[in-house]
């Protein structure tokens, strides 16, 4: 028997209708679980610790989404923090400022309200009580030393009598 296959909302734009197919297949399949916590903060352990509106954490595979009404007052709001946390996962090197902020901005003008409404489904209803665990401090930069080459392993060459 065939799979079935569900057709997707486009916009119409074939770049845009890309990311829409690629965020929809990593919140589907790319994504452990997608949490809503209250009073969601940095993990960073510098403080001030202040309040974000979501956090990726790439061990986890898991996308955090801050319940606080003032972090996301309509649904809206939180499909553009969900475009955002799933763009990390798709865009990888990207940094925020000049990469992930404005492909957020760009698709969430671009996606049609149909789209928009799709990715309603994926927001959680309801809000879990843990944290999500703090982000692991980064490992020192490994610098070996030369190895050593055994003098038995080096070619012998042959010397010239001059």
């Amino acid at each position: 028997m065939a799979k079935k296959v569900k057709r997707l909302p486009t916009s119409g734009d074939r770049l845009i209708d890309w990311h829409f197919r690629q965020i929809v297949n990593i919140l589907e399949r790319g994504i452990y679980a997608i949490r809503k916590k209250k009073r969601l903060v940095d993990t960073d352990d510098r403080p001030p610790r202040k309040a974000i509106r979501g956090l990726y954490d790439p061990n986890l595979e898991m996308i955090f989404l801050n319940a606080s009404k003032s972090q996301h007052p309509t649904w809206q709001d939180y499909i553009e923090t969900l475009i955002h946390e799933a763009s990390h996962k798709l865009h990888p090197l990207s940094k925020h400022r000049g990469g992930i902020d404005d492909i957020e901005k760009i698709l969430m003008i671009k996606f049609t309200d149909e789209q928009k409404r799709y990715l309603k489904k994926f927001i959680p209803k309801k809000e879990v009580k843990h944290d999500p665990p703090p982000t692991p401090p980064s490992p020192p930069p490994v610098t070996q030393a030369p190895a050593e080459i055994p003098p038995e392993s080096l070619p012998e060459f042959e010397e010239n009598g001059e």
